[in-house]
């Protein structure tokens, strides 16, 4: 039995969101991220990246989503990397780790994909912000606030609104 590229890009993304949920959970409960967990996605996210999206397959979905291609999926890294770089410059600005959750995404979606995402992870956060500081923040005022939970939620929405 075939499995079709859809099917197979739905299981993908299906494992990638496990994994940034998993490091949901560990942000929120630790305000940090393991070493081994991002070596683990990063092996992840290349495995998917070479398996699920070369050859034929790649080729097919590379007409049909643009930027998606190994530009586009360079162009996705790149932007993570930069994050990294910005959080080596101003580290109370961004972490390291939500700068290579941004790079992994980037490589497995694309940039157009995952520049989707970044908007919703950024957007959820505006809000959450907004309410909170509404509602009197319960004690979140000046503390920082992990991003890799929304970065999860922006990828998981991301899925079910983009097309494709």
């Amino acid at each position: 039995m075939f499995i079709t590229f859809r099917g197979i890009s739905a299981f993908a993304r299906a494992v990638f969101t496990v994994y940034l949920l998993i490091g949901a959970a560990e942000d929120i409960r630790k305000r940090s991220v393991s070493v081994r967990y991002l070596a683990a996605g990063g092996g992840l996210a290349v495995l998917l990246t070479v398996i699920l999206y070369t050859g034929s397959a790649g080729l097919a979905q590379e007409s049909v989503r643009p930027g998606t291609g190994a530009g586009g999926r360079l162009i996705g890294l790149a932007c993570g990397l930069i994050c990294v770089l910005i959080s080596r410059v101003k580290p109370e600005s961004i972490g390291p780790a939500d700068g290579a959750l941004t790079a992994m995404i980037g490589l497995v979606e694309g940039c157009y994909r995952a520049a989707f995402c970044l908007l919703i992870a950024f957007a959820l956060t505006a809000l959450f912000g907004i309410v909170t500081g509404v509602i009197g923040g319960y004690g979140l005022r000046g503390r920082p606030l992990p991003f890799i939970p929304f970065l999860a939620a922006g990828y998981a929405a991301g899925g079910f609104i983009w097309p494709g």
